[in-house]
Order: structure tokens, then sequence, then C-alpha cells
């Protein structure tokens, strides 16, 4: 037998993918014209230093962060990956790190964002400012962190690992995510979605022997 018509529309509405919005964006398009350097003290154009650069945004809402978009192109080093971290806000820097949200995965500038996908959604909750940092993969990488976009937003670079000295540019980065309603509901309400799902599917099952 068929799904009746309310258990039907009740699977299609909680089982169905969970849409992503832009939490914030800050990208227009890509031309490798211009940017600040990610690097390793070995590669070149690094002058023996190592550099690593964030970059701030505020949710006007509270979101599961599901990707983070970076345009970055290659600037000469022996390789051009970049790790990328997700940190706290501490005075205008980055503070402490939240979650490592891709260790080499994300090539560079290839005439697109690098799209970064973390293991896991992370919980962002509204008007608290975070930081997208981006470190060199190893002594030999090299890239730029390309500017360009929509608007000027705070940025922090540290040189060989040192303290995070604040400034502000407009770089090109957007987060995205899952919008929520409250803070503390997101594992009941996935859970409680995952358990109907399962329902559903049970009463389907039994309806049709």
């Amino acid at each position: 037998m068929r799904l009746s018509l309310p258990a039907f529309l009740g699977f299609v509405l909680v089982c169905a993918p969970i849409h992503a919005d832009v939490v914030f964006t800050n990208l227009t398009s890509p031309t490798a014209s211009g940017g600040f350097a990610v690097c390793g003290n070995s590669a070149a154009p690094c002058g023996g230093f190592s550099f690593s650069l964030g970059a701030a945004f505020t949710p006007s809402a509270n979101y599961l962060m599901t990707e983070a978009q970076v345009q970055t192109f290659a600037n000469g080093g022996a390789d051009s990956n970049f790790d990328a971290f997700l940190y706290s806000n501490s005075g205008g820097v980055p503070g402490t790190e939240i979650a490592d949200l891709g260790s080499g995965t994300a090539p560079a500038y290839g005439g697109g964002p690098n799209i970064i996908t973390p293991g896991s959604p992370i919980g962002l909750t509204s008007g608290i400012e975070y930081w997208l940092v981006l470190t060199p993969v190893d002594a030999n990488s090299s890239l730029a962190w390309e500017d360009g976009g929509i608007a000027s937003v705070p940025i922090a670079n540290s040189r060989n690992g040192g303290a995070f000295s604040p400034s502000t540019d407009n770089i090109q980065f957007e987060i995205d995510g899952t919008p929520l309603t409250a803070t503390p509901e997101p594992v009941v309400s996935w859970f409680l979605a995952a358990a109907l799902c399962a329902g559903v599917i049970i009463f389907r099952k039994w309806r049709v022997q």
C-alpha cells in the first residue's frame, strides 16, 4: 500500500536536505591580481618568514557552519596548498582555535573560490565575531589570499607564528551555513528528525507487507 498523504508530506519536509544559506560573503570575481601572502619560510617570495592570515566575520543569526569559500591564487612557491581554521575573537584578532576546517585539502586559485568543508557542522552564534584563518601547509607553501572583495573587513597577520597584528582589507571569502532558531536546538532537532525519518520508513515497510 502507498503512504498516506500526511505521512508522505512529513517525510518530504523532514527528510529533505537542509538548504544552506550565506552567513557572510565578500566574494566578487577572481582576478589573481593582488592579495596578502600566506606562506612558509622556505618559499622564495616569503623572504625567510612564515605568514598566516585571518579575516573576521560576524553572523547576524545563529547558524551551523557547513562551508567556507576562499579566493586564493598561487604565489611562486613549491606548493600552494594551505590549512584553514576557525578561531574565536580576542581583542580584535584571532584568539583560540575552534575547529580545523581543512588540512592541506584546498588547492590554490583555479578560476573560482576554494571550497572548504569541515568534517562536521560548527555552531555559530549571532553577533559573535569569528575568524577564518589560513596557514601554510609547510615551509614551501606560498599563495596569496586575493583582495578586491565587496567591502573591507578586519584582517590580522601573524609572522613566524607570533601574535596577530590587526588591519583591514577587502579580501575575498564566504561563509555558508544552515540557519538555526536557537543555539541549543541543533543536536536535539536533528535527532528528532532522524527518528521521524526512520519511523516513516518503518511505517511504510509495515504497510506494504
